[in-house]
């Protein structure tokens, strides 16, 4: 009978067990630019995607749960496939950002936060197709 009771106590407490240890995961998540079509820098009107039309410079802001220590913005042209830039940002108060400077293009932009955390040293997000068109 003690042993039934054991194991309906731990059933009955196993889902906040899991929940608070979902609380303290690592994750990064890129907060800007956000999904639309932007003209010289702003937004005109929502969208799926995200495409700049003479835009020359892209801010990119990561928020992060509290154990990422550093993040590494990173730009890739996905028709030339190449790293056009990347950069260690090391200091979470403002959140992890950086300006980019783009040409005409379709890139990816992600974010890469090493974590301190034994479980999940390492945290990551991504958004595409980020079109850029410059005439």
């Amino acid at each position: 009978m003690k042993k039934l009771m054991i194991f309906t106590i731990i059933l009955l407490f196993l889902p906040y067990l899991m929940q608070s240890n979902a609380l303290n995961d690592s994750w990064i998540k890129i907060d800007e630019p956000k999904p639309g079509i932007y003209i010289h820098g702003e937004k005109i009107m929502n969208s799926r995607y995200y495409i700049f039309i003479q835009t020359n410079s892209i801010k990119v802001v990561a928020i992060a749960s509290s154990n990422i220590l550093m993040t590494y913005l990173v730009i890739y042209n996905v028709m030339k496939k190449e790293l056009v830039y990347g950069i260690w940002d090391m200091d979470s108060s403002d959140g992890f950002s950086c300006n980019f400077n783009l040409h005409t293009g379709i890139y990816a932009i992600a974010a890469v936060g090493a974590a301190l955390d034994i479980n999940e040293p390492v945290a990551f997000d991504w958004i595409m197709p980020v079109v850029v068109i410059n005439v």
